[in-house]
């Protein structure tokens, strides 16, 4: 494997801007510091922040800016279809943009587009804006030296520092620092699969062909290849799920295969009832704790957000259903719906709903027990029970209340293909749309 491998290292010095550091001592009182400082900038501003939370936090201790009629119009829009306190409405009102993780991907792409359209002076962002992302900021702000709880390294900070200045707008950027910057070297780039060494997990290596792999590797692999309860297949199938986890779902449902066949041999759209087990079965074996970042508290929230995502309801609906879970704190419960669904919804239950799929299908099929068959369920919550093809409009800066609203005026079909070209024929003046909507959608045609 490393001797098929070939590559070479090119280096190039060539900086299309300059980027000049301030050192800034916050003292003991941070905020306030980081308030007077973005007062006395007058040109766009990155702040950068180590997390969502953050992010918030931040948003409302930097001056209000000025706030054009387009960017009103924007953030009644997005108060109306998520709700009116969650923290981006309000830091857009006060002139404020935020971008990190939770904030819907077309949202996040007009919020940056805003700031390079000098609607908005500030932007507070996490790590998700600083890698690739252009931007015309002129000042970067570095409030925060970590990313979540973890220190940041020399190349991150130097991608950071390297988002102040732009090429033919801003030659030279300024960057301030509330903490000094990373002083080690470069670190050391661990490629998993290359290596095969301790940071390449068992899941990894399962995936990389027999020839390819290093005695130690092929060493760690083996035992999972003459499990007596799970075929080598099925555990190779199942990407991305923890090998040992596998094995212990399988072991656990041939300790009672008749109990289990009964909780676990249904089709199509399941009920509540058959769904828990579902749920209690990841949170049991695929630790449903860590997952989908607390917007599910246990396996019976889990499985009655499922329900209620059955029924199509718009977000803001979502969202009001929520608030009993999220101490009627509006904003904790839109980041509680929408980790929910872009975390477990489009990604976490989908895989694992598979992955026990294929393990109950294999360990109680042996026996000539009823198996379950998941896979059409697992597809509909996968695109949240919607067409694909408006999920999907989301890449190209249409948020999904706003694909939802246009699904009558765009191909039925499962053709992305011909969705798209509908959408670059729609009349635009002729359909019941806000100014905002039209805004996104030309903007959007663009790029068709």
């Amino acid at each position: 494997f490393r001797e098929s491998l070939a590559f070479e290292f090119f280096h190039e010095p060539y900086h299309t801007v300059v980027s000049e550091l301030h050192r800034v001592n916050p003292g003991g009182e941070p905020f306030e510091k980081l308030a007077e400082l973005t007062r006395s900038l007058a040109d766009p501003t990155l702040v950068f922040c180590s997390s969502p939370d953050r992010a918030k936090t931040i948003s409302e201790v930097l001056p209000e800016g000025e706030v054009p009629d387009a960017l009103n119009q924007a953030t009644a829009w997005i108060a109306q279809h998520y709700h009116p306190e969650w923290h981006l409405v309000k830091a857009l009102e006060r002139g404020i943009g935020i971008h990190h993780g939770r904030v819907p991907r077309a949202l996040a792409q007009y919020v940056v587009r805003a700031f390079n359209d000098e609607q908005l002076k500030f932007l507070v962002c996490t790590s998700t804006l600083i890698e690739g992302v252009n931007t015309k900021a002129k000042n970067i702000v570095v409030f925060d030296h970590k990313i979540k709880s973890k220190a940041i390294d020399l190349f991150t900070f130097n991608n950071i520092r390297g988002r102040s200045g732009r090429m033919f707008q801003h030659y030279v950027g300024h960057v301030y620092l509330f903490h000094e910057p990373p002083e080690e070297g470069l670190p050391f780039v661990d490629v998993p699969a290359f290596t095969q060494g301790s940071a390449a997990s068992d899941g990894l290596l399962i995936q990389i062909d027999r020839d390819d792999l290093t005695d130690e590797a092929e060493q760690r692999v083996e035992r999972y290849r003459v499990h007596p309860e799970l075929p080598f297949d099925v555990i190779k199938e199942n990407v991305g799920v923890a090998p040992d986890a596998q094995i212990a779902l399988a072991e656990e449902l041939a300790s009672d295969p008749v109990s289990y066949s009964q909780k676990l041999c249904w089709r199509g759209v399941p009920t509540f009832n058959n769904l828990l087990p579902i749920c209690e079965l990841i949170w049991s074996f695929f630790g449903g704790a860590n997952l989908g970042s607390g917007s599910a508290r246990n396996a019976r929230q889990l499985a009655a957000m499922l329900r209620q995502l059955q029924h199509k309801p718009t977000i803001a609906a979502f969202v009001l259903n929520q608030l009993q879970y999220s101490n009627n704190d509006p904003d904790q419960a839109v980041k509680a719906v929408l980790d929910f669904q872009r975390l477990w919804a489009m990604f976490h239950f989908p895989k694992l709903l598979r992955a026990i799929g294929r393990i109950q299908e294999v360990v109680l099929g042996t026996r000539s027990l009823p198996t379950g068959d998941y896979d059409a369920y697992a597809a509909l919550v996968e695109h949240l029970f919607l067409n694909p093809c408006l999920v999907a409009l989301e890449e190209y800066g249409i948020p999904l209340p706003l694909a939802r609203k246009l699904e009558p005026y765009l191909a039925p079909a499962d053709d992305f293909d011909e969705v798209l070209g509908d959408l670059k024929n729609l009349a635009l003046d002729d359909l019941p749309l806000s100014g905002f909507e039209r805004e996104l959608l030309t903007l959007a045609r663009e790029v068709l």
